[in-house]
Formats: C-alpha cells, structure tokens, sequence
C-alpha cells in the first residue's frame, strides 16, 4: 500500500551535490532517481550523513534539502532528502535580472 502524500516522478539527472557548512567536503556527482514536491531519492559515491543540509545544483534548479535515509548498497550511497528550499527554471530568472539591469542578452 502506497503511503506516501505526494507522487514520485522518475527524474534520472545528473546533478552536483555540496553539503553545507562542511569544508572539508568537496562538491559530488549524483544522480536523482525521483522526485516530489516535497523530496528526492539521489545516488551518489560518496557518503553523506543523515541531517545534512545540502545544495543540490543541476538541469536548471537549485535546491537545498535534508539528508533523511542513506543506504549503502551495489557501489553507491541510496539517499532519501527532504526538500526545504526550490528555485527552478534558473536560466529564465537570469534572463530577467539581465533585463532588469538593462544588460545585453546573452546568445548561446
């Protein structure tokens, strides 16, 4: 019986993983599996404790989350995190801050 509040969408992006307040801890790859409104379930190869706060950056979001559940398991670390902060469709909201500041745009 499925318990959970939210559906879960199947994502599988690569993303970049920075726990917060650790220096010591460099930036990781990661891949998210899925996602809700509410959380995501990530893969990556380095441990990350539960309770920490990380930045999640990648496919033109950032997030800030919870580590809630780390499992080890076939080479890589199965992480469940709560999302507690969300901006997404970053390269639109850097496109109106260019027009804000009446800076030429940007052609890639």
């Amino acid at each position: 019986m499925e318990r959970r509040r939210e559906p879960r969408f199947i994502i599988d992006a690569d993303v970049t993983v920075t726990v917060l307040g650790s220096p010591k801890q460099l930036p990781v790859t990661g891949r998210v599996l899925d996602m809700s409104g509410s959380g995501l379930r990530l893969m990556v190869r380095t441990p990350i404790p539960c309770g920490a706060v990380v930045k999640i950056e990648g496919n033109d979001m950032l997030l800030l989350a919870e580590v809630c559940r780390s499992n080890y398991g076939l080479g890589a670390y199965d992480l469940g995190l709560k999302i507690t902060h969300a901006l997404t469709s970053l390269s639109e909201l850097a496109a109106l801050n260019r027009a804000l500041l009446g800076e030429p745009k940007v052609r890639v």
